[in-house]
């Protein structure tokens, strides 16, 4: 949760003062608990023909798990 909390407040900033490469306005930023839950909700978000982009962080076997999944991971 606290990394949603972090984009959210840099990207804010940065759209305030009016620098490039913020994150899109349509984009939602929807925090899933980690890694290990990150399939299920992307599962859910295709289903509704929405695009899917995962941001993981050093949560490694549940990252593991989610390449495993045909989910890509950054």
């Amino acid at each position: 949760m606290t990394d949603f909390w972090i984009l959210s407040a840099v990207n804010g900033w940065l759209k305030q003062n009016g620098a490039k490469g913020t994150l899109p306005a349509d984009l939602a930023l929807t925090p899933v608990g980690g890694a290990g839950k990150m399939t299920y909700m992307a599962a859910l978000l295709t289903e509704q023909r929405l695009n899917v982009f995962a941001l993981l962080d050093g949560d490694r076997p549940a990252a593991m798990r989610s390449r495993n999944s045909s989910v890509e991971s950054s």
